[in-house]
C-alpha cells in the first residue's frame, strides 16, 4: 500500500572555525576534528498518538527511528531512541540538554532526528510530540524554535538535524504541512537543510520500504552507499545520493516526483562520518511488489564468554537447564535461551525478525508460545536498580531520566547471552487498537505500543511444571 506524507525532512548543520584552507587541508583538518570529537545523537520516532490528540497514527515513525539509530549507533555515536509515549516534549527536551551534557563547548558533534507529524499553524511551526493535542499546539507540541534554542543551547561544534515531519490526513482545522523554519530565515552561518521534497508537495512512503522513502534512502546513504573512496561521508556526498536515489525510486515505481532539495550555505566540507567505520554493505533496495519483511534494526551487545550448563542460579534467580531452556525460580516460567533464530550455548547468529500475525503463529506448536507483556516485562533487569514502578515509567532510566547508568541490553545475560538491544514482540493485543500490539524494549526496559506490521525478534516461553 502506498501512503503520503505532506512534510519536510531537515538536515541542519552548524559550523564553527572553519579556516580557510585548500579542500585537501580542509578535509584533513574536519576529518581529525571529527575523529577526536565525541558524537551523540537523539532519535524520535512517534506512531502512535493519544485519542485526545486528534491525530491519527503512523504506520513506519518508530521504524525510521530504529533503523535511523542503528546506523548512527556503527559511527559511534551514544545514540537516545525516543518512540511513541516516551517521546513526550519535556523527555526530548531534557535529552537533548542531557546529550549536550556530555560534548566539551565547541566539540563534538549532535544528531537530533525526528519522525512523526509536523504541521505550521498561526505562523509557526511545530513537530507532534506524543501528547500533543490538536487543538492547542503551542502548548502541546514542541515547537521548532524551542527544538532551535535546545540545540544552540548544547554549543556543540558541529549540529545536525534530520526532521521528517510529515503529515498523513491528520484532519486538524486550520493546520498546514509544516512550513519553513524560522532559522532558514535568519540565514545563519555554515546552516545546510536538505529537504524530503518541496513546501508543500508530498513526501512518499512505502509498505515495500518499511519507511518514508526519503528517510530510507537517507539511512542508506549514512550506512555507506554515500560514502567516498576513503569511507568517509560528506553532507554534499549524502545531499546528492539522496536526493538522485529518491527521485528515481518514485518515478520508477510510483510514477510520481519527488525530489529532495536544500538551501543555505555550503560552508566547506562538513563530516558525517568518517572512513574506516562504516556498516556491512546495505541490502538491495526492495520493489514495491509484496516483499518480506526487511529484518528489524538491532543493535548488538558485547558478546559473553561462551557458557556451559549449570544448575546454581545465575543473572539471579535463573537455572540454565542445559538443554537451551532457562527456568525462572521466581515466576516458574521456562523460557527458551535464546531468540528465535539464534542457536547454540551462547546465542550465536542474528535472531529472526517477525510481523505480530508471524510472531503469534509460532504459538501453538506444542508448549511454547508467544509471552504476555507483563510476562515479557519479568526479563527486563535494570543493573542500576530502577524499579519498574509502572508501565509509563521509563523503566532503567527513570523518571525524567535521573536514574544512573545501566547495562544495555536490560536482560540477564547469563541466562539470556547475546540478546540483541532490540524491541521484543508479546501476546497482548492493545485494547481498542486493533493494529497495534505490546512490545518491550530492552534498550531501555519499557513496554509500548507498536504496529502489528513491524517486525521484531521473539523469545519464547512455557508455563512451568
Amino acid at each position: 500500500m502506498t501512503g503520503l506524507k505532506l512534510g519536510l525532512g531537515i538536515i541542519m548543520v552548524l559550523l564553527a572555525g572553519m579556516a580557510c584552507a585548500d579542500e585537501k587541508n580542509v578535509r584533513l583538518v574536519e576529518a581529525q576534528q571529527f575523529a577526536q570529537g565525541n558524537k551523540v545523537a537523539v532519535i524520535v520516532g512517534v506512531n502512535t498518538y493519544d485519542q485526545e490528540s486528534g491525530l491519527r497514527p503512523l504506520k513506519y515513525a518508530d521504524a525510521d527511528a530504529n533503523a535511523l539509530t542503528t546506523v548512527l549507533q556503527k559511527h559511534g555515536y551514544a545514540a537516545r531512541t525516543l518512540t511513541n509515549q516516551k517521546a513526550t516534549k519535556s523527555y526530548i527536551l531534557n535529552a537533548i540538554k542531557q546529550a549536550g551534557e556530555t560534548l566539551n563547548p565547541q566539540q563534538g558533534t549532535l544528531v537530533f532526528a525526528f519522525s512523526g507529524h509536523g504541521f505550521a499553524q498561526g505562523g509557526n511551526n511545530y513537530l507532534a510530540s506524543y501528547g500533543t493535542v490538536g487543538g492547542n499546539l503551542s502548548e502541546s507540541a514542541l515547537s521548532m524554535q524551542e527544538l532551535e534554542q535546545a540545540v544552540r543551547a548544547t554549543k556543540a561544534r558541529r549540529a545536525v538535524l534530520f526532521i521528517d515531519a510529515c503529515r498523513d490526513n491528520p484532519g486538524l482545522e486550520g493546520s498546514k504541512s509544516i512550513g519553513q523554519p524560522s532559522f532558514i530565515q535568519q540565514q545563519s552561518e555554515g546552516i545546510q537543510v536538505l529537504y524530503a521534497t518541496k513546501f508543500g508537495e508530498i513526501s512518499w512512503e512505502h509498505d515495500s520500504l518499511k519507511h518514508g522513502v526519503f528517510s530510507y534512502f537517507l539511512q542508506k546513504a549514512l550506512n555507506g552507499e554515500a560514502a567516498d573512496t576513503q569511507g568517509a561521508i560528506s553532507f554534499d556526498n549524502l545531499k546528492s545520493y539522496v536526493q538522485q536515489q529518491v527521485a528515481n525510486w518514485t518515478f520508477t515505481n510510483l510514477a510520481r516526483t519527488q525530489k529532495p532539495f536544500s538551501m543555505g550555505e555550503n560552508y566547506g566540507i562538513f563530516m558525517l562520518a568518517a572512513g574506516g567505520n562504516l556498516p556491512t554493505a546495505p541490502t538491495p533496495t526492495p520493489k514495491p511488489e509484496p516483499v518480506a519483511a526487511p529484518s528489524q534494526p538491532v543493535i548488538r551487545p558485547e558478546p559473553v564468554p561462551e557458557q556451559t550448563a549449570a544448575t546454581n542460579l545465575i543473572s539471579g534467580h535463573y537455572i540454565d537447564n542445559g538443554d537451551g531452556t532457562i527456568i525462572d525460580t521466581q515466576t516458574k516460567l521456562i523460557w527458551k535461551k535464546c531468540s528465535e533464530g539464534q542457536s547454540g550455548d551462547n546465542c550465536s547468529g542474528e535472531p529472526a525478525t517477525y510481523t505480530w500475525d508471524e510472531a503469534m503463529a509460532k504459538s501453538g506448536k506444542g508448549e511454547w508460545r508467544l509471552p504476555t507483556r507483563e510476562e515479557l516485562r519479568t526479563l527486563v533487569y535494570c543493573s542500576n536498580g530502577t524499579p519498574q514502578e509502572s508501565a509509563w515509567d521509563y523503566v532503567c532510566d527513570g523518571k525524567y531520566d535521573q536514574a544512573g547508568e545501566y547495562q544495555r541490553p536490560t536482560i540477564g545475560l547469563q541466562a539470556f547471552p547475546n540478546t540483541p538491544i532490540a524491541v521484543f514482540w508479546s501476546s497482548s493485543p492493545v485494547a481498542g487498537h486493533g493494529y497495534s500490539a505490546w512490545i518491550v524494549e530492552f534498550g531501555d526496559g519499557h513496554d509500548d505500543r507498536s504496529h502489528k506490521d513491524n517486525a521484531f525478534p521473539v523469545r519464547l516461553v512455557r508455563s512451568g511444571q
